[in-house]
């Protein structure tokens, strides 16, 4: 790509005043694409970061200034998403609002059931909302450009007095005209108060005292980032234990296994036969009927305990007879049977 600037292009540029690039949806991806459209903070503090990248290696002067636009659709938690990612990649300020897809605004329209973003006059107070919601969470050199629905001067000084540092029309100029900038500036300058200035308006809301950052809140923000930091390293530690501990059962196991087959074979012992069993006992008592007389023989010195005399055990063996059936008389057993039978 050539990167020359064409010379009709050129008639546009003027000293001194900005030009603004808004970079969208590409036209490669499908329109019902979601891929364009960032949902999650970390795809978003990732992409913001390529995008700085980016832009920090032009080799020119004067690098353009990076806002990201979001919409007022976000919630509260979400806006504080977007704070924290704007935070930590350097991003330059924001651009809030971007359309809505609301649509429970009272629209009137015939085409107000269309698929896609909404822009325009209904989109003002939800975007002035959100506007207030995510001031705070920026530090006060971060700026805020104010956009969505701004009609006039004097919805455009409510967006300063809530912490914008300049605002963005785009709707206004289908039904105000080309001149719809100057005419808002106009309104701006009658609705000042006397010895006021633009400047002076921002953050107003805040009674000045730095556009309202919220230190304390993005504080404890960053200590509950850290304690779920530090939530995560234990318990990736306790995971990497467990797995410690499967491997170490693992190459136990498979050791075991290696050296079954070099172990050499062990015979059953036989069984004993009942005779051998007796003779076993009878030597047992023999053999502590010897070692109590030794104890009983043997001299003892004064300070010992004498201690009974051990009695070796006595082991009855008993044969077992066979139970003999119990003799029943002669009627009975012909009632519990045959056709006499009664129980």
């Amino acid at each position: 790509h050539s990167t020359a600037v064409p010379p009709r292009a050129l008639t546009a540029l003027r000293e001194g005043h900005l030009l603004g690039v808004n970079l969208g949806k590409n036209k490669t991806s499908a329109a019902d694409s979601n891929d364009d459209y960032v949902k999650s903070k970390e795809t978003l503090e990732r992409l913001l970061k390529d995008v700085v990248s980016e832009r920090d290696s032009i080799a020119v002067d004067g690098l353009p200034k990076i806002a990201v636009k979001v919409t007022c659709d976000l919630s509260e938690d979400e806006l504080a998403d977007v704070a924290s990612a704007v935070r930590a990649t350097g991003v330059d300020g924001v651009i809030l609002s971007n359309t809505t897809v609301r649509r429970d605004l009272g629209l009137e329209s015939e085409h107000k059931g269309q698929v896609g973003g909404l822009s325009g006059r209904p989109l003002y107070p939800l975007a002035l909302a959100a506007l207030k919601t995510l001031r705070p969470l920026l530090p006060p050199s971060v700026p805020i450009i104010g956009a969505g629905g701004i009609w006039n001067g004097a919805e455009a000084l409510d967006m300063a007095r809530a912490g914008a540092s300049t605002v963005q029309v785009y709707t206004s100029f289908g039904y105000r005209g080309v001149g719809t900038p100057r005419l808002i500036k106009d309104e701006v300058v009658a609705a000042l108060p006397a010895g006021s200035e633009w400047k002076k308006e921002i953050g107003r809301d805040y009674a000045n005292a730095s556009m309202g950052w919220d230190v304390d809140r993005v504080a404890a923000e960053g200590a509950a980032v850290a304690a779920e930091a530090a939530g995560l390293g234990a318990l990736l530690a306790e995971i990497k234990e467990r797995e410690d501990i499967h491997t170490l059962a693992a190459e136990a196991h498979e050791a075991l296994h290696s050296i079954a087959d070099k172990l050499p074979e062990v015979a059953a012992p036989e069984p004993l036969a009942p005779d051998a069993i007796v003779g076993a006992l009878e030597s047992a008592i023999a053999a502590s009927v010897t070692v109590a007389g030794a104890i009983e023989a043997a001299p003892l010195d004064a300070d010992f305990v004498i201690i009974d005399e051990v009695l070796p055990p006595v082991v009855e063996v008993v044969t077992a007879v066979p139970p003999t059936p119990s003799q029943q008389d002669e009627w009975t057993q012909r009632a519990r049977s045959g056709d006499r039978r009664l129980v």
